[in-house]
């Protein structure tokens, strides 16, 4: 079985970056429960503390989640 993504450049490019980050989004967001299960069992911090490791996973993955989201 086969499942071909197709996208009409440039108008869809915006859907195509969305498309290819969704891996390395999987991956961040995996990241991400793993610190906040360790937080929540070991440690008490703020949420600003805790929205700021998010964004340091996502930066490591080269996502920019405001872009995708736009």
């Amino acid at each position: 079985m086969k499942a071909i993504l197709e996208f009409n450049l440039p108008e869809d490019q915006h859907e195509l970056d969305k498309a290819n980050a969704a891996t390395r989004l999987c991956s961040v967001l995996w990241d991400f429960d793993q610190y906040l299960r360790s937080e929540i069992k070991y440690k008490d911090k703020p949420l600003d503390e805790v929205r700021e490791k998010l964004y340091e996973v996502m930066n490591s993955e080269g996502i920019d989640l405001e872009r995708l989201y736009i």
